[in-house]
């Protein structure tokens, strides 16, 4: 079973239309999920609000979740990318 969910630099049509998300996350609430979402401080192809708003409406759903913000990284993957799964997957487990 499904413990939890990654998302590195979350973008597409469902980002700019946050309520669209609800019907997920109401689902999602149900499910004892967690997750981490990375965001690059420079990432010009997101928007950083977006991204927040989505975190915060997670964790109101009954979803906790992280955000996890590299700094100076723009829409790639962290350096320390080893590293961060580890962190992110230690938060999911528990």
């Amino acid at each position: 079973a499904c413990q939890g969910f990654i998302l590195h630099a979350p973008a597409g049509p469902y980002t700019g239309d946050l309520p669209s998300w609800e019907p997920f996350i109401r689902q999602a609430g149900d499910r004892n999920l967690r997750g981490v979402i990375w965001m690059g401080e420079s990432d010009e192809d997101v928007l950083p609000e977006n991204i927040k708003s989505l975190a915060e409406n997670l964790n109101r759903g009954r979803v906790p979740t992280e955000l996890v913000t590299f700094p100076g990284l723009g829409h790639e993957y962290p350096p320390d990318f080893d590293q961060a799964v580890k962190q992110a997957l230690k938060y999911i487990i528990g």
